[in-house]
């Protein structure tokens, strides 16, 4: 067998080596969500999409969140708990938000090749500077109106 050939055969050997497969990740957070709020855990309701997901997946049963939704996701996002995740109680509501030194999960799932998706409310907190590939607006460009506040 030439050389040609032997490089020819492992070029096309490795277009058939199995790469692992990452698993997806939904996340779903909702304000306000009662315990039998889904199907899975109440039969007076439907939502069969859940439902699949929660038969499928990782149902996550012990999580609490604070009482207003931001310092919920930041409390998922990073690791700590709300009240050091996000930083809400500041002389000027346009400093409020998470700390920007704080490593959020999506930058270290991005590092793990995962493609990331998100949404975002304040300007300085670009989510393409966080890890995510992608979020909405996806050019960063947001009419910050006074109504996320509280």
């Amino acid at each position: 067998m030439s050389l040609l050939q032997c490089l020819l055969v492992c070029v096309l050997c490795s277009c058939f080596v199995a790469t692992a497969k990452l698993p997806n990740i939904v996340f779903v957070l909702v304000d306000d969500w009662g315990f039998a709020n889904v199907g899975f855990r109440n039969p007076a309701i439907s939502s069969s999409n859940f439902d699949q997901l929660a038969k499928t997946g990782l149902v996550l049963n012990c999580h609490y969140v604070f009482k207003y939704c931001s310092p919920s996701r930041a409390s998922f996002l990073t690791g700590h708990w709300p009240h050091h995740a996000y930083q809400w109680n500041l002389p000027t509501k346009d400093l409020a938000g998470t700390n920007l030194n704080m490593t959020m999960i999506p930058a270290k799932l991005k590092a793990a090749n995962y493609g990331i998706k998100g949404f975002l409310i304040l300007l300085r907190y670009l989510l393409i500077n966080r890890g995510f590939d992608w979020g909405k607006p996806e050019s960063g460009i947001l009419v910050n109106n006074r109504s996320n506040y509280y």
